[in-house]
């Protein structure tokens, strides 16, 4: 599991309860693309992800496991894109390149997302009325979002779900 350090750097510009509007840190994340369901597309995505990070990669280095692990519904291709950010302490040039083909390196410049964190297993179900919520909160604080929303989980699998910290993003302007 990774601790607070191993994950994106943000400022808390404004807070209401469980809603925060957060100005993020430049970052690299490795992607990949999957097309299955809500569930599966978590699970095949972090194992591609997982395997470049433990040394699948060109120079069977390995990467510090960071949190959250992000995942993204691509409305326009109808897939997922699941996202693992790297260590702080990486520039994109420093990280060896994939082995695998569906992995992608990608800089994320500073962003400002609205962050709404529940706790428990993250369904579906649960994870599109949290996006309704999150919606009403970003509109009622006079900001728009851009782009789809990103759901972070920050737990491994065993942990007990009143303890599991997930979030549900927008980048805003």
């Amino acid at each position: 599991m990774a601790n607070k350090k191993d994950r994106p750097k943000y400022l808390v510009l404004k807070k209401w309860g469980n809603f925060e509007i957060r100005q993020y840190e430049p970052r690299v994340i490795a992607e990949t693309r999957i097309q299955n369901d809500f569930e599966q597309a978590t699970k095949e995505g972090f194992n591609i992800l997982a395997a470049y990070i433990f040394g699948q990669n060109a120079t069977k280095s390995k990467i510090a496991m960071t949190a959250p692990v992000e995942q993204t519904e691509d409305l326009t291709q109808k897939n997922w894109l699941i996202a693992f950010s790297m260590p702080i302490n990486y520039k994109i040039t420093d990280l060896p390149s994939p082995k695998d083909p569906r992995i992608l390196l990608k800089q994320i410049e500073t962003q400002k997302r609205a962050a709404l964190a529940f706790s428990g297993f993250c369904t579906e179900k649960k994870a599109t009325q949290n996006t309704r919520l999150l919606l009403e909160l970003i509109e009622q604080h006079g900001y728009s979002p851009t782009g789809p929303c990103i759901l972070a989980r920050y737990d491994p699998p065993w942990t007990i779900p009143c303890f599991r910290h997930n979030e549900l993003l927008f980048v805003i302007h």
